[in-house]
């Protein structure tokens, strides 16, 4: 199965207001019933509507995720996973430069 989304939002908060595009490239592949495995690509354009307290300037970002994960469903309502990701986020404002790896494992259970 294969996805391509493109998703426009807009966000208010207390604190910020925030414009931005995502466009998200989905890849699943199902080995049999029990095993699936997925890569994903997001990419997001945002632009902050206010003024940045700090810098006194409009925040923008490009943040691109990339992520890869592994599912085992070991009975009817559950499964067990692994996922790794890299994301990067570029701004105008240096503060808020990122770059990030992680690795998450866990439990699901479907009610």
């Amino acid at each position: 199965m294969h996805e391509f989304r493109v998703e426009a939002f807009h966000v208010t908060a207390p604190s910020w207001d925030s414009r931005y595009i995502a466009v998200t490239q989905f890849s699943l592949q199902s080995r049999n019933s029990r095993h699936s495995s997925s890569v994903g690509l997001n990419v997001q354009q945002r632009q902050h509507q206010a003024k940045d307290p700090i810098y006194n300037q409009k925040r923008k970002d490009t943040r691109v995720t990339l992520q890869i994960g592994h599912q085992i469903r070991v009975s009817k309502n559950t499964s067990v996973f692994a996922e790794a990701g890299h994301t990067d986020n570029d701004s105008n404002l240096g503060l808020y430069d990122t770059d990030k790896r992680y690795v998450k494992t866990g439990i699901n259970y479907h009610f």
